[in-house]
């Protein structure tokens, strides 16, 4: 990614942390939703309180009338050098519809080179929060760790919420 995207992803992370939501109404609505009535295409990230251990919680929504992968990324990488060992991920969520998939993905890269992947799947039984966790064995030590959570097929109009992530070195 090229260094402009990835200050604007960074500075679009920092903006939705510190920003309420809920007490500014500032940001411009989509331009498809104006004109046409439509949702825009892709998925809303928000704070939103009511996270696992009170607090706030990130929201991806999905606002189309049909399922989507929605997924949340983290930027710039959690992990900017690793070290030799394990990493061990973990990360609540509550989704509002159940039968979908999340997922806890880690990737390992060694500058633009992608060296391992990790993934670990919940299917969504409940509505209540649920822990999912990912042990990754490093491959490259020195390399970073990108660190995503998404749920395939997220169901239209669906809500799905993450909080409480963390990485660690074991």
């Amino acid at each position: 990614m090229a260094a402009g995207g990835a200050a604007f992803l960074a500075g679009g992370s920092i903006f939705v942390a510190l920003v309420d939501p809920t007490k500014f109404s500032f940001l411009p609505v989509c331009p498809l939703y104006s004109i046409t009535g439509y949702a825009c295409p892709g998925c809303g990230l928000t704070r939103v309180a009511g996270g696992h251990n009170e607090g706030w919680a990130a929201n991806l929504n999905n606002p189309l009338t049909t399922a989507q992968t929605c997924t949340l990324n983290d930027s710039p990488n959690w992990v900017a050098r690793t070290v030799a060992g394990t990493y061990t991920s973990t990360v609540w969520v509550r989704a509002s519809a159940t039968g979908g998939q999340v997922k806890l993905r880690v990737r390992e890269y060694n500058g633009a080179t992608l060296v391992g992947t990790g993934t670990t799947t919940l299917t969504v039984t409940n509505t209540e929060w649920q822990q999912v966790t990912l042990t990754y064995q490093v491959l490259s030590p020195g390399s970073t760790l990108d660190l995503n959570v998404y749920e395939t097929n997220q169901p239209a109009g669906s809500d799905l919420l993450v909080d409480d992530v963390s990485v660690r070195s074991n």
